[in-house]
């Protein structure tokens, strides 16, 4: 399992999160908005994607470091040999 940031909760990076939590990885999303915030943790819902519900191991936040705090970059799970 690995622990993804995905910074944007719009249509896209909602439909990237629920597909990346169903390969078994824990996800983060930044949200700009309190409300879309409290809309996927609370309700596991997107406003954007409405027959969509969001899986428990999808959390969200309006902090960009609550967001990727404990989260590896691409290029830190990429390069083996630095």
């Amino acid at each position: 399992m690995k622990k993804i940031a995905i910074i944007g909760s719009g249509s896209w990076g909602i439909a990237l999160a629920v597909h990346l939590a169903k390969l078994g990885n824990e996800i983060k999303i930044w949200a700009y908005l309190e409300e879309e915030r409290d809309l996927i943790n609370n309700e596991r819902k997107c406003k954007y994607l409405k027959d969509i519900t969001i899986p428990e191991n999808i959390k969200c936040s309006t902090s960009f470091k609550e967001t990727i705090d404990d989260t590896a970059t691409q290029s830190q799970q990429s390069c083996h040999s630095c």
